[in-house]
Parts: structure tokens; C-alpha cells; sequence
């Protein structure tokens, strides 16, 4: 049986919030993924909002053979 937590993210034009809940994170299976993706959906909503360059700002990783 496969345990699924869906992130929920309410966002407010004027002023954002986001929560991941503890007790969510702590029934998940992939607890350290589950955050990294809330992490991250929460910067890439705020960087839209804010309107930043994100081209700019975001960092790729470079990749040695």
C-alpha cells in the first residue's frame, strides 16, 4: 500500500502563506521529499509573485562526467 500525503498550498495575492503541516510530514513515507517539494513550490510562487528573474536566480547544477 502505497501512503500518499497531498501538499496543500494556499496562496493569497496579498499576503502568501503557505503550511506544511508537522503531523504530514511526519506520516509521510518520503518525509525529506515531501518537504524539498513544498520548498520548492513555495519559492517558485513567491518568485512569480514577486516577479523576480528567475533565469536569473535559479541555479542549475553543472554536471561532471
Amino acid at each position: 500500500m502505497i501512503n500518499t500525503v497531498k501538499i496543500k498550498l494556499k496562496h493569497k495575492l496579498s499576503n502568501l502563506k503557505s503550511i506544511l503541516p508537522y503531523e504530514a510530514v511526519r506520516q509521510a513515507n518520503d518525509s525529506d521529499a515531501m518537504v524539498l517539494t513544498f520548498l520548492q513550490t513555495t519559492y517558485k510562487a513567491a518568485a512569480n509573485l514577486a516577479q523576480w528573474d528567475r533565469a536569473a536566480l535559479d541555479y542549475a547544477p553543472v554536471l561532471k562526467s
